[in-house]
């Protein structure tokens, strides 16, 4: 046992870190913990759940209860942000003493995350995003590890482990978990073995949200989790109710509640999740028919909805992918993403003692960028995709890729969380530089 163990550690680099390891994070730490300091602290729709750490079926818990620690140690919001510009800085100076193949390019990623501008935004942004994904990059570093190293199966262990962490931070995380299936049935090295890693993975990612579901089960009375689910589908399919065989053939409570009321439903409703948000839409309506608190949000009520909304996706297949998907990807191209201060001013300044609240604009012109260089990474790696197939760089271009393509079929999709991930694209592109000129490396 002592023995795995300590293979383990020296496999994901923990036990004994490089020198310019910390060299990395005292930079980092520096540069986002400065920019914290001189800028103000970004509030979004979910931050007062988060800072109060309220338990609601359709929020991920982990957050809430990473804010609420640290807030009960000193409730001041600029202590959180600096909290989490350490996490990040601690998380980047791993990922990169991981998958930088040499001194030179490690020293580049450094410079290269120092200047990044959105990862040091986000740690002085209350939201998921700014756990998420520093603990994803430390995610994809131990994959990169693993698959270095077919049959080691406690690798697959810790990211199991790890991605249940990340699924209690951001229930989307459950596309990221999938990526490591599709490379272990897909690479001969690790094929044989892909039942295993599979199986610990899966022992992992379940053990970590044991406690989640016995406070879900205490709370709500079921042992599910990612309540949200449900409502999603509903206002996915919406833009299809009008024409369904759903509103002429009502199943349950819901539909039959549908049908006699005058509800509206177009795509931009949808494409704002406003069937599920709105006070005068249908799920709110809904609720308050029930005699549900406006935020009681049940286990039951997921379960109609959701099979509201499957109902109708299975009718409307095709039109699901372009009526829905292609416009909710493409939104991230044509409209800005604006968050209202004027909404949390009040609860921060009684709470917090805080008064700095400011409007937050995420311009699309931003992921625009962020496109144009990956598909120039996409034709770069087509092109010389021998040379690159093992190289880190593609494993990372293909993740993010994965989890980017995929999120639009299953949720809306909003700006801000694809901005979030700028520090893993840019380390990408420099990786796949490094991977095509080694000898500059």
């Amino acid at each position: 046992m002592l023995t795995s163990l300590r293979s383990l550690l020296c496999a994901t680099k923990l036990s004994q870190p490089r020198k310019h390891f910390w060299m990395a994070f005292g930079t980092l730490v520096v540069v986002k913990v400065l920019w914290v300091l001189c800028n103000a602290i970004h509030v979004h729709l979910d931050s007062y759940n988060y800072l109060e750490c309220i338990l609601h079926f359709e929020y991920p818990p982990f957050y809430a209860l990473f804010a609420k620690t640290l807030t009960s140690i000193w409730p001041n919001l600029y202590f959180v942000a600096v909290v989490q510009a350490v996490v990040f800085a601690l998380c980047a100076a791993y990922f990169i003493d991981a998958v930088a193949p040499s001194k030179r390019v490690f020293f580049v990623l450094t410079a290269v995350l120092a200047i990044e501008p959105f990862s040091a935004f986000y740690a002085g942004s209350i939201m998921s995003e700014a756990l998420f994904i520093p603990l994803l990059m430390v995610w994809l570093a131990l994959l990169y590890k693993q698959l270095q190293q077919p049959g080691n199966w406690m690798l697959p262990l810790l990211l199991g482990l790890l991605a249940g962490v990340l699924y209690g931070i951001r229930y989307a995380t459950l596309i990221m978990a999938l990526y490591p299936v599709v490379l272990w049935v897909g690479q001969k090295a690790h094929r044989k073995h892909s039942w295993k890693y599979l199986l610990v993975f899966v022992v992992g990612f379940q053990l970590v949200l044991v406690p989640v579901r016995l406070a879900f089960n205490n709370a709500f009375d079921t042992w599910r989790i990612n309540g949200l689910s449900g409502a999603l589908l509903w206002n996915n399919a919406s833009i299809f109710y009008p024409e369904s065989e759903v509103k002429v053939h009502p199943n349950n409570d819901f539909e039959r509640y549908l049908q006699q009321q005058p509800f509206h439903y177009d795509v931009a409703l949808a494409l704002r999740n406003r069937q599920i948000w709105n006070e005068d839409a249908t799920m709110r309506s809904y609720m308050q028919y029930k005699g549900h608190h406006n935020f009681e949000y049940r286990p039951e009520l997921s379960d109609e909805l959701g099979a509201t909304g499957l109902r109708i996706i299975k009718e409307f297949p095709l039109r699901y992918f372009t009526d829905f998907v292609g416009p909710n990807f493409a939104q991230l191209y044509v409209r800005d993403d604006v968050v209202n201060a004027n909404r949390y001013g009040h609860h921060l300044a009684t709470k917090f003692n805080y008064h700095g609240a400011t409007h937050v604009r995420y311009y699309a012109v931003w992921w625009w960028s962020y496109t144009v260089l990956l598909l120039a990474m996409f034709g770069v790696y087509m092109v010389r995709r021998k040379q690159l197939r093992n190289a880190v760089g593609g494993m990372l271009l293909g993740a993010m890729g994965w989890y980017m393509l995929l999120l639009p079929i299953a949720a809306v999709v909003i700006l801000r969380y694809y901005l979030s991930f700028s520090p893993v694209i840019l380390v990408t592109a420099v990786l796949i530089g490094a991977a095509l000129w080694p000898r500059s490396s």
